[in-house]
């Protein structure tokens, strides 16, 4: 258990230099204006996967189906939320080797133009973060409505990150 006793901390118990180190780094806090300053790092993060709101005259198409432009479209209104889970995930793991890879979106689009499932084609993708943000921000998009059933749409996607 540490104690401090004016500006110098010892520790009780602690055998070696190895362990009162270790013991040490434990000690350690982030204090109230870097707390703030990181959450405030975490907000512009997380309103960069936002994706972008839709046309109000792509909401009801009318259609009986999704075409290929609308698909298009929506996943380029959203390009800045997908590049940032690309940046994102360069930023955690800089030897991420992401140049000229893409990725293909399978996503479940029920008549409301909500997108009711979504997931990473390829298999190195899908359990990495990148995949489950790539994914997330998906399941977030909204397509124009159509009528009839639920329809599969595969939507390719360029790895592109933002600095």
């Amino acid at each position: 258990e540490p104690r401090g006793v004016g500006g110098q901390v010892a520790f009780e118990g602690a055998r070696d230099a190895q362990e009162r180190e270790r013991l040490r780094q434990r000690q350690l806090t982030i204090g109230k204006k870097d707390r703030k300053l990181l959450d405030l790092l975490d907000r512009k993060e997380d309103a960069a996967l936002a994706p972008a709101a839709p046309d109000r005259a792509e909401l009801d198409s009318g259609r009986g189906a999704i075409d290929e432009a609308a698909v298009r479209r929506v996943v380029a209104r959203n390009a800045e939320a997908f590049a940032a889970c690309v940046t994102r995930a360069l930023k955690a793991d800089p030897s991420l080797r992401l140049a000229g890879k893409k990725a293909t979106l399978r996503l479940a689009v029920s008549p409301s133009g909500l997108v009711s499932g979504a997931m990473v084609e390829e298999p190195w993708l899908q359990k990495r973060d990148l995949g489950v943000c790539l994914a997330g921000v998906a399941r977030r998009m909204i397509f124009p409505a159509f009528s009839g059933s639920e329809v599969e749409v595969a939507a390719p996607l360029a790895l592109t990150a933002t600095y």
